[in-house]
């Protein structure tokens, strides 16, 4: 007996591709053509559906394909189509990936596990690709909230694309206030993402990106005891020490004060990787304070 592939709306499902707190992600393909697009439909865990509710759920869930829409960058997966299925849950298409960093840093469910070590220039493509990418987030006053290796795909040219916009805020704006949760993956959120959301900044993702420049390197997470990174590989300098810890600085508790991730002298150093940074010695921080 021929089985009947599952639509949402106009499309058909090939794969289920993955679940979050929020939604399912599916591999469908459009009546009309042959291309491969991701859809991602509202599907809350019930514990999310007690928090915040249906109406804020898929005020979010709108949100998130708003900003998406909003970027339009190269660096962000592009949303294609939106809409409704028959039982009125919202879905929006996007561009699909196979690959993402979770998966090819080898990372699952325990994440105290040692990751892939990925080569220092390997590493720093990534980096760059992913600080440029949250350079044009936060020129657009938005904070993701939410950087995490699963959250970064990966093009068939290696292009990283940053995606789930979930739980990030806009001109300091969650679109659902008061709900009571924590925000970010534990293992790469900044330490300032459990305070009130009108108080965060680029700088919390500046250091999710650090943290995973760290496991990258390394295949741990950042701790004093795996400081210096020439333990790991003979080939980082201490310049790389010292471009990290500015990295993954706690900011102050005072609030907005400015930390050393979001100090001229590391912006510099960030947005010219290429310039001051090399695979084998690490970033050269002279060049950042003579510029």
């Amino acid at each position: 007996m021929t089985q009947v592939l599952e639509q949402i709306g106009s499309y058909t499902i090939l794969r289920r591709l993955g679940k979050g707190g929020m939604g399912s992600v599916y591999q469908v393909r459009p009546s009309e053509s042959d291309n491969v697009y991701a859809l991602k439909i509202l599907d809350p865990f019930e514990i999310m559906e007690d928090i915040i509710g249906i109406p804020g759920l898929q005020k979010i869930f709108r949100a998130e394909a708003d900003i998406m829409r909003t970027l339009n960058d190269s660096s962000v997966v592009k949303v294609h189509d939106s809409g409704e299925d028959h039982h009125g849950r919202p879905y929006f298409v996007m561009e699909f990936f196979c690959r993402n960093l979770g998966e090819m840093l080898g990372e699952g469910f325990w994440m105290d596990q040692m990751s892939r070590v990925i080569p220092p220039a390997a590493t720093l493509n990534t980096i760059r690709q992913l600080l440029q990418g949250l350079s044009v987030l936060h020129r657009q006053r938005i904070v993701h909230r939410d950087i995490k290796p699963f959250n970064l795909l990966v093009s068939d040219d290696n292009q990283l694309k940053i995606c789930d916009f979930g739980m990030a805020l806009h001109n300091g704006k969650s679109p659902v206030s008061g709900a009571s949760m924590i925000v970010g993956s534990p293992f790469y959120a900044a330490p300032e993402q459990n305070r009130q959301s009108a108080e965060l900044d680029g700088c919390a993702d500046l250091y999710s990106a650090a943290v995973i420049m760290f496991r990258m390197l390394t295949g741990v997470f950042p701790s004093a005891k795996h400081f210096p990174l020439s333990r790991f590989n003979p080939a980082l300098s201490p310049t790389w020490d010292l471009y990290l810890q500015k990295g993954l600085q706690r900011k102050p508790e005072t609030g907005l004060l400015t930390v050393q991730r979001c100090s001229p002298d590391w912006m510099y150093c960030s947005r010219n990787l290429n310039k001051v940074l090399s695979p084998t010695t690490g970033p050269d921080l002279r060049r950042v304070t003579a510029r």
